[in-house]
């Protein structure tokens, strides 16, 4: 008699799975959403960027969500978000190096041309 297989892992059977990021900034997948949620509130906060334009209320962040679409195959990737009032733009890239430039260039844009328009799709 063969021994039944074990049981799929929490993160696959409600659909969802959970990553960290290693030192480097790689995704390491993680099988536990405690540790996930733990990693998020502590080591997470230093793969965060976030810069505010006041008089133009906005708010550029550059984060990793750590957990992806479960229609988007491997792991999540770095969002860029810029919000004015309602309007919300999202950037993805797939490294750490990656989203701290399109952070970047994605602020010097919104401080160049905010002054003289309201933010539109590309």
């Amino acid at each position: 008699m063969s021994e039944p297989s074990a049981p799929p892992p929490p993160s696959d059977s409600d659909g969802y799975r959970y990553y960290v990021l290693d030192e480097a900034g790689r995704p390491v997948r993680v099988e536990d959403l405690t540790v996930h949620i733990k990693w998020v509130s502590g080591p997470g906060k230093a793969f965060r960027l976030e810069d505010k334009i006041p008089e133009h209320n906005v708010t550029v962040c550059t984060y990793f969500p750590g957990n992806p679409s479960p229609m988007q195959p491997g792991p999540p990737q770095f969002w860029t978000c810029i919000q004015q009032g309602t309007d919300l733009r999202i950037f993805c890239s797939p490294t750490w190096e990656e989203a701290q430039d399109k952070h970047r260039r994605v602020l010097e844009k919104a401080r160049r041309v905010l002054p003289y328009r309201k933010m539109r799709p590309e």
